[in-house]
C-alpha cells in the first residue's frame, strides 16, 4: 500500500486570491508562471517548461521514489461553490519488474496543501509487477489524515496522452473523478471514473474531511517515478491546465463509469494501515 513519505515540505506564499479556483496556464516559455508555488522535489526527479511541463527522472531508488509536486496558488477552491480543474497529461515509458510512473491532479484541504494526507488524485498510470500484473490506464487514489491510500479505481487504458479532471459538487459535497482517453485533441468527452463524498455521504465510497464553509481546497500536479523507474526527457509531461468556476460540462449518457469507451472499472477498498 503506498504511501508518499515528504521528508522536505512545499514553500507556501499566501495564495494570490481568495475567490473560486478560476486560472488556466498552457506553460508557454520556460518560466514557471508566479500563479504556482515553488516546486518540490524528491529524490532525482527532474522538471522543465518548454511549452509543456516535462518530468524526468534518472531512476534513483530510494525510500521515497522520485517525486516532483507543483502547488497551484492563484486561488483555492470554495467549499460553497462549484467548481472542477483539469489538465492534460502524457507519458510514454518502458518499465521492468516492478517500476511504476504517475501523472496526477491532486486535490485537498487547503491546510493540507504541504502533506499528502486526506489527499484525492486523478491520474495516468503505468504500473508494472512482473510476471504477474501490468496495469496502464486512468485511476484514483484517496489518501487518509496519514498519507496512506485507502480507495482507488481504475480503468485499463492503452492511450500514452489523455486528460484528467477532479470536480466538485457543492451541494452533495462530492469530488468527483473523470478522464478523457483522447485528451482535448477534438473536445473533451468526459466519463466518470469515481467520486468520493467528503462529508460521508454521496459517493461511491465516503470520508469526513471534517471541512466547513471557512474551508477551501488546493490542488497540485503530481509527477513520480517509483523503484528505479527510469523517465526519460520528452517521455512525460503535463500540459493545458484550466481551473474553472463551476460545474463541469454535463456529460452524455456515456459518461456512466466508463461505459460509453468500452472500459471496465474497477473500485477498490484498501485495508487501513496501522
Amino acid at each position: 500500500m503506498k504511501k508518499f513519505v515528504w521528508i522536505a515540505v512545499l514553500t507556501l506564499a499566501a495564495r494570490i486570491a481568495q475567490a473560486n479556483f478560476d486560472g488556466s496556464d498552457n506553460f508557454p516559455g520556460t518560466t514557471i508562471s508566479t500563479n504556482w508555488g515553488s516546486p518540490l522535489i524528491l529524490g532525482d526527479a527532474q522538471y522543465r517548461q518548454d511549452d509543456r511541463l516535462y518530468f524526468s527522472s534518472a531512476g534513483a531508488t530510494n525510500e521515497t521514489g522520485n517525486v516532483f509536486v507543483l502547488p497551484w496558488l492563484l486561488n483555492a477552491g470554495s467549499y460553497v461553490a462549484d467548481w472542477h480543474v483539469v489538465v492534460d497529461v502524457y507519458r510514454n515509458v518502458s518499465l521492468t519488474g516492478t517500476q511504476s510512473v504517475t501523472l496526477s491532479l491532486n486535490v485537498t484541504p487547503w491546510e493540507n496543501m504541504n502533506t499528502y494526507s486526506k489527499t484525492y488524485s486523478v491520474m495516468l498510470d503505468r504500473i508494472l509487477a512482473e510476471p504477474i500484473w501490468d496495469f496502464a490506464g486512468f485511476s484514483t487514489n484517496l489518501a487518509d489524515e496519514n498519507g496512506h491510500r485507502v480507495w482507488e479505481a481504475r480503468a485499463n487504458s492503452l492511450t500514452l496522452t489523455g486528460s484528467v479532471a477532479v470536480s466538485f459538487d457543492a451541494n452533495t459535497k462530492v469530488l468527483s473523478a473523470w478522464y478523457d482517453p483522447d485528451g482535448s485533441a477534438n473536445g473533451y468527452q468526459w466519463s466518470l471514473l469515481d467520486s468520493v463524498g467528503i462529508a460521508g455521504s454521496g459517493g461511491v465510497t465516503n470520508v469526513n474531511w471534517g471541512m466547513t464553509t471557512s474551508n477551501e481546497f488546493g490542488v497540485r500536479l503530481l509527477a513520480s517515478a517509483d523503484r528505479g523507474s527510469v523517465v526519460h526527457d520528452g517521455e512525460a509531461w503535463f500540459d493545458n491546465f484550466r481551473a474553472y468556476p463551476q460545474a463541469i460540462p454535463e456529460p452524455g449518457t456515456a459518461w456512466l463509469l466508463g461505459a460509453g469507451v468500452g472500459l471496465l472499472v474497477v473500485h477498490r477498498k484498501l485495508l487501513r494501515h496501522r
